[in-house]
């Protein structure tokens, strides 16, 4: 039988949460030591008794907990607030949960991500303020490439020569950039800007996010996320034209 593994005082934010029996939860939390982490949370719908005295288990959440288990489903056995709960509303908040959902598809299971912890929860604080949305969602998505290790070579081409400013390149799924013409081409002037996180022009923010969407699509084998889903019905339901971007 596998050893009892018992885990205290974890700083976790929780990415997911669903039903589970009559009574508890299943939740996907996300861990800078463990990385993305399920447990079960027993009792925690009741809405009587002791556990209740605790603080609902809701996305977005930063959390201190302990758990313990000897499969990769673990038990949790405490949860409290460590900061206030997040606050967001509209396309910011279908951002932190488009977040979310790249953790929960990409990230494996129990496995380390404190390279990660850090950004992803300075992003959730950025999209608190007033700043602007796409930077921010770029910034993280290249910042989850390298925790993958997917990290992309923004200034030099599979030759090895260096990325020339006047040139157009395409990604191939080696993961290098190659001369192109045509279609779906980066120029390299944008390449170069993407690599010093310089998204200050509209159109390196637009090849950003479309090679980030090319990039991202193959590493998901071209499942499709429900939060850009959310993001197409939150622009239909608008009479007007909306400035809501879908990651």
């Amino acid at each position: 039988m596998a050893k009892l593994e018992v885990v205290e005082n974890q700083e976790v934010y929780v990415l997911h949460s669903r039903p589970f029996r009559d009574s508890s939860l299943l939740v996907n939390l996300f861990s800078p030591e463990y990385g993305r982490v399920n447990v079960i949370a027993k009792g925690a719908r009741k809405q009587s008794g002791k556990r209740q005295l605790r603080q609902p288990l809701q996305v977005l959440t930063p959390l201190l907990v302990d758990w313990q288990g000897r499969t990769s489903l673990k038990t949790l056995l405490r949860w409290e607030y460590r900061q206030s709960a997040l606050s967001l509303q509209g396309e910011r908040l279908y951002s932190a949960l488009y977040l979310n959902e790249l953790l929960l598809k990409l990230l494996p299971e129990n496995d380390s991500s404190s390279e990660l912890f850090k950004p992803y929860e300075n992003c959730l604080l950025n999209l608190l303020e007033d700043q602007p949305l796409q930077p921010i969602l770029r910034n993280f998505e290249l910042e989850l490439l390298t925790c993958l290790g997917y990290g992309l070579d923004f200034e030099h081409e599979e030759s090895g020569q260096a990325i020339n400013p006047e040139g157009f390149y395409r990604w191939q799924k080696s993961g290098l950039f190659c001369q192109s013409a045509g279609p779906n081409t980066y120029a390299g002037a944008h390449l170069l800007a993407i690599s010093r996180r310089d998204f200050s022009q509209p159109e390196v923010l637009r090849s950003a996010k479309m090679l980030m969407r090319e990039v991202l699509d193959q590493l998901l084998d071209y499942q499709p996320l429900k939060t850009r889903e959310f993001f197409r019905q939150m622009q239909s339901s608008k009479s007007k034209p909306s400035s809501t971007h879908v990651p």
